[in-house]
């Protein structure tokens, strides 16, 4: 079974598109969204209408959870809490009932499918270091699980001999048996790499345990135009760096 596994679009359209034309040259049999459809983006209608439209499997995101008004928004941040109620205000009834039945957590095959944790998917903890990844590996016995939410993508694995658990970039590999997993799958609308703002998702093959992280571009100077139209007031990480760049070039004496 080839799967294409996706996280934290955030009602970003131009990554969305990209993102899905990937996914059509890519042959898969599954798609998957980890959650976080909407949320930050200027547009979550739009998004949210054609991810229905091309997902098999859905799980819940905490903004995903906010946006129906079934997460107090109290525990965000005041520029995530701001753009939460933007989100709630431009969403129709119908998208808010459709999110509200999403479940926290999906399995196929001997995949766990789950936007932030395996402890506490409705807690939202995230899954950062080492530690958190062995705290999380205890409470399942999936050969891997699928996340998103931190927007980083990552690599955990887990010896089922020694029990260790190791950190690993996102690389393309080929999965050991004797191992467990947790990877995160990155962010396709908030991609938050210093290094590398290109969008991210996954295609895992379950028949040769291989896992190929996908890199795509998109369209910055639209989303801006989305973003102005909509007046959107929270700027994503990757529109931050890129302005800090363009005025690093900007300065007396940059490199053109």
């Amino acid at each position: 079974m080839r799967y294409a596994i996706f996280s934290d679009i955030h009602a970003n359209r131009q990554a969305w598109g990209s993102a899905l034309v990937d996914i059509r040259q890519a042959n898969v049999d599954v798609v998957v969204c980890l959650g976080d459809t909407v949320g930050y983006g200027p547009m979550p209608e739009e998004v949210l209408k054609s991810v229905n439209q091309e997902v098999d499997i859905m799980v819940l995101g905490n903004h995903d959870a906010a946006a129906f008004g079934g997460l107090d928004i109290d525990i965000f941040n005041d520029e995530a809490k701001a753009a939460i109620k933007w989100t709630q205000q431009r969403l129709s009834q119908k998208s808010k009932d459709a999110l509200r039945k999403l479940p926290l957590t999906a399995e196929k095959e001997n995949i766990l499918f789950v936007h932030a944790e395996v402890i506490n998917p409705a807690g939202w903890g995230y899954i950062n270091t080492i530690d958190e990844a062995k705290v999380n590996f205890a409470l399942s016995d999936h050969f891997v699980t699928f996340v998103g939410h931190t927007h980083r993508p990552t690599i955990f694995d887990q010896s089922l001999t020694t029990g260790q658990v190791r950190e690993h970039p996102d690389q393309n590999v080929s999965l050991i048996k004797s191992h467990r997993y947790i990877i995160n799958v990155g962010s396709v609308g908030d991609p938050r790499n210093p290094d590398d703002l290109r969008g991210r998702y996954v295609i895992y093959e379950s028949d040769t345990r291989t896992v190929y992280f996908r890199k795509f571009t998109f369209d910055t100077d639209l989303y801006r135009l989305d973003q102005k139209k909509s007046e959107m007031t929270y700027t994503p990480f990757f529109i931050k760096m890129l302005d800090h760049e363009t005025g690093q070039q900007n300065l007396p004496g940059a490199k053109k």
